[in-house]
């Protein structure tokens, strides 16, 4: 399954873009909010991370996800490319992605999907 965890009342172009490159792979996206999401093993999870929602972590979130889903493929957008912090946590995201440029959800979408 792939799932989109973003803040709730989130504004949804970034889940118009996902659900546009899925349903030519004839897959499907399922929205998700922290406290709403179902882990399974094996999923894979775009994490919305963006620093100006003060009640909303996305690499604590992304943090929860890995502890329950080790194998599971993390892909982080955010607006603040911190590297330095990403590498701290320790996540081993599949891929990091510009908030403010999400043209890389295409390539990211077909990596997953094939």
């Amino acid at each position: 399954m792939i799932y989109l965890v973003q803040p709730r009342f989130y504004p949804k172009s970034i889940q118009k873009q996902i659900q546009s490159h899925l349903q030519a792979k004839k897959q499907h996206l399922h929205l998700s909010h922290n406290d709403t999401i179902k882990i399974e093993p094996h999923n894979s999870y775009f994490i919305i991370n963006d620093t100006r929602k003060k009640h909303w972590n996305g690499l604590n979130t992304a943090k929860q996800i890995r502890s329950k889903d080790p194998k599971g493929n993390l892909i982080l957008i955010s607006n603040d490319l911190d590297y330095t912090t990403f590498f701290r946590y320790h996540l081993s995201f599949l891929d990091i992605i510009d908030l403010n440029n999400p043209n890389q959800l295409a390539e990211c979408i077909d990596y997953i999907t094939s």
